[in-house]
């Protein structure tokens, strides 16, 4: 038997809210469900918008998950400007065998930027971690190839092609079944390590400037802070080496190495506390020849026990001008690999 689930505070994404329906959706709503790209791979007519303020109002009340039939519908938000994109949809379809079915629908404004992938990660997260499931499916026409791509991208498995299963409009429509188990999905949470890509450079952006505010808390202070976009070139980002890590779909952090000397490694504050800094490092030192090296600001004290945790030991410690912003005065402990043998923790240390 699962567990009973109730939503009553959004959840958090590295870009989105995903949260309970409010009465003010009802425009954005009746536009994303009338739009002709929208409807063309699903099963329902244009409605009416007394039609789509029943739709909202039902929505309203669709935050429980306590017995099988049960369905959590919620507002996809972007949280930078608040605008809603679509909505997120977990079904308990079977309390005996522990099953959910996922749904998530875009405005075709947010499609192909990865939210599909980061809304139905947290739908799986939800339905395995909270709700206790043992299998989830999901189900889109076989005609939606970027749906598809989607669920095979989290690690979904096409367990079917059903043909002409669906009869609408006067047409015959073929589905495809995906599914995913709680066990696959945990073991599939492991980030995958590949190189950079010019697509990526948002992501680290955002990812730089969330960690870097942290990073400086406990040394120079905020006030010391500068986004990434103005101190990539001079602070020589792209020197050398830079992979980034993937998890489910989602770029989740990035590394840099230059020579021996690994000069960036931020993770997305989302995501901390789940092995990708550890990954990310373990990574570059394969790549870094006999000695890597690293400089680690004083008060980051959690970055100093992942890197002595990882067989570096301080050789120095130095105060002088902050690197990125020479305004500021920052200490810096550089430290230096020495020579240890890793675990293996199963990571995917391949890119």
């Amino acid at each position: 038997m699962g567990r009973m689930l109730s939503i009553d505070t959004p959840l958090i994404t590295p870009r989105l809210l995903l949260r309970p329906f409010r009465s003010d959706d009802v425009p954005a709503l009746h536009e994303l469900r009338t739009r002709p790209d929208v409807l063309r791979y699903l099963y329902w007519p244009p409605p009416t918008p007394e039609r789509t303020e029943e739709i909202v109002r039902r929505r309203l009340t669709m935050t429980t998950l306590a017995r099988q039939g049960d369905a959590l519908v919620l507002a996809a938000e972007l949280r930078d400007t608040g605008r809603m994109i679509g909505e997120a949809d977990l079904t308990w379809t079977s309390a005996e065998h522990r099953h959910g079915e996922i749904g998530v629908i875009l405005h075709p404004d947010a499609q192909r930027l990865g939210y599909a992938t980061e809304a139905a990660t947290a739908l799986l997260d939800l339905a395995f971690d909270r709700l206790g499931l043992h299998r989830v499916t999901a189900a889109t026409n076989a005609r939606n190839e970027a749906s598809a791509r989607v669920l095979r991208r989290l690690g979904m498995r096409q367990e079917g092609h059903l043909r002409q299963c669906v009869s609408f409009a006067g047409e015959w429509h073929d589905e495809l079944l995906f599914a995913v188990l709680a066990d696959e999905w945990a073991a599939g949470g492991r980030p995958w390590i590949r190189p950079y890509a010019e697509a990526d450079w948002a992501t680290i952006a955002r990812i730089h400037d969330a960690a870097r505010l942290d990073e400086l808390r406990g040394s120079a202070g905020p006030d010391a802070f500068l986004p990434l976009e103005q101190t990539a070139e001079g602070e020589g980002l792209f020197d050398g080496l830079l992979w980034v890590a993937e998890t489910r779909g989602t770029v989740t952090g990035f590394v840099a190495l230059d020579g021996g000397e690994v000069t960036w490694l931020y993770v997305d504050p989302a995501h901390y506390r789940r092995g990708i800094g550890r990954a990310l490092l373990r990574h570059a030192v394969t790549h870094a020849g006999d000695r890597a090296q690293v400089t680690v600001l004083d008060g980051n004290p959690n970055a100093l026990a992942l890197y002595r945790s990882e067989g570096f030991v301080v050789l120095e410690t130095r105060t002088g001008p902050l690197a990125g912003n020479e305004r500021f005065t920052a200490t810096g402990h550089l430290m230096e690999r020495r020579t240890v043998t890793l675990p293996d923790d199963g990571t995917d240390r391949t890119g």
